[in-house]
């Protein structure tokens, strides 16, 4: 009998439990029909702990967490249950397991109700907000020893992909690449195209590359040499809504070249501009933000035909800026003249791979429609399928 009264006892109490986290669906529901969803204090100066420090539950700026923290503040404050059965660190059993209980009832309802808009949201900014809360609930369930459920976990991650900028998603693909990798290994056919060997360096918000080589390039059937050219530039530049790319002039009938040839001016102005500098924003090279990626270095090898009307890519190097071999100087002095082997870098041409167009990152950027990402998907797809490139557009 005392067992079954234990059991009708629990039984009634997580009914009620359930009763009472359901009687706040409606008041979480406003809270994200107005987008009120993160704490009012954002980020790691929020203390995530149930003590009753959120905003008041009538403050004009109360949000949906705050709303949460306050309910469970006042349960743990409030709540006794057993006066007798205590366990080692002198706290109750049974109301401890209320309070949990209250807890894994009171975040289903919180994530039915935040998820709600989730397949129905296409406004961008509406996203992102959706995404930090999202993020914010489950450092806010993990500090109370809660596991987020696969459906909020799969939500978080759509949510970043689509929230993240262009920029950052356009380096999160180009780190994927196998090609990128320093052990990578190539799809079958995959072979070097050519070395190019560049000195690179960050002077204060600057990007600096200076060709210095390029050789084993490899001519058409039937052809002795090359006309070539070069693109250089960084993929992406976060906070510039274009790329910012160099083109050498066209390099006829070689296999092999020397730029930048010391002391020899004339033939610098032949050849054109061999030392490029390219702005980087502030924000392009974040190692706090895991969300965010540095930009790469991107040379791209162009084949020219013999009347110059069209090109074919015939492949690409890239390093990326936050890349230890990327040092720093302080004046273009020092580039200039330490110029040697601490900021010489030898890459091969590769063709890239090719595009699984399912890829997560790819994906996305082809449902986008602001200038970086259509140009990426343009200039992306044409390079791996090697696509012949009238010069007459550029």
């Amino acid at each position: 009998m005392l067992a079954k009264a234990k059991e009708d006892t629990k039984q009634q109490a997580d009914c009620l439990v359930e009763k009472f986290c359901e009687s706040q669906r409606l008041i979480f529901r406003a809270y994200v029909k107005t987008e009120q969803l993160s704490f009012h204090v954002e980020g790691d100066d929020h203390v995530y702990e149930v003590i009753g420090n959120s905003q008041d539950k009538d403050a004009p700026n109360q949000t949906l967490l705050d709303y949460i923290d306050s309910l469970l503040a006042y349960f743990k404050h409030h709540l006794n249950l057993d006066a007798c059965n205590f366990d080692e660190m002198g706290n109750s059993k049974l109301t401890n397991d209320f309070n949990k209980r209250i807890r894994t009832h009171l975040f289903q309802v919180h994530e039915d109700e935040l998820l709600r808009p989730v397949d129905k949201n296409k406004n961008k900014a509406n996203t992102k907000k959706l995404f930090v809360a999202v993020e914010d609930t489950v450092r806010f369930m993990r500090k109370i020893s809660l596991k987020e459920s696969s459906r909020m976990a799969k939500a978080r991650k759509d949510l970043w992909l689509s929230a993240i900028e262009s920029a950052d998603l356009i380096s999160h693909y180009l780190a994927n690449l196998d090609q990128v990798h320093e052990n990578c290994k190539l799809g079958d056919g995959a072979s070097n195209e050519g070395v190019i060997r560049f000195a690179a360096a960050i002077l204060d918000n600057e990007v600096i590359v200076s060709l210095k080589s390029i050789h084993g390039l490899k001519p058409r059937p039937g052809k002795e040499s090359v006309n070539f050219s070069l693109k250089v530039g960084l993929v992406p530049v976060l906070g510039i809504d274009s790329y910012c790319v160099k083109i050498t002039p066209v390099f006829k009938d070689q296999c092999f070249r020397l730029f930048d040839l010391q002391g020899d001016n004339e033939q610098n102005k032949k050849q054109g501009e061999v030392q490029f500098h390219f702005s980087l924003n502030n924000s392009s090279v974040d190692r706090k933000n895991s969300h965010k990626l540095a930009p790469f270095i991107q040379i791209c090898l162009f084949d020219h035909s013999v009347t110059m009307t069209n090109k074919i890519f015939q492949g690409a190097a890239f390093l990326s800026v936050s890349s230890p071999e990327i040092r720093r100087v302080t004046t273009l002095e020092q580039f200039v003249k330490v110029d040697g082997e601490n900021f010489i870098h030898s890459l091969n041409f590769k063709l890239l791979p090719p595009i699984v167009e399912d890829d997560q990152y790819w994906t996305e950027l082809k449902s986008r429609s602001d200038s970086p990402a259509k140009q990426f998907v343009t200039d992306h797809r044409a390079y791996a399928n090697k696509n012949r490139i009238p010069t007459v557009l550029e």
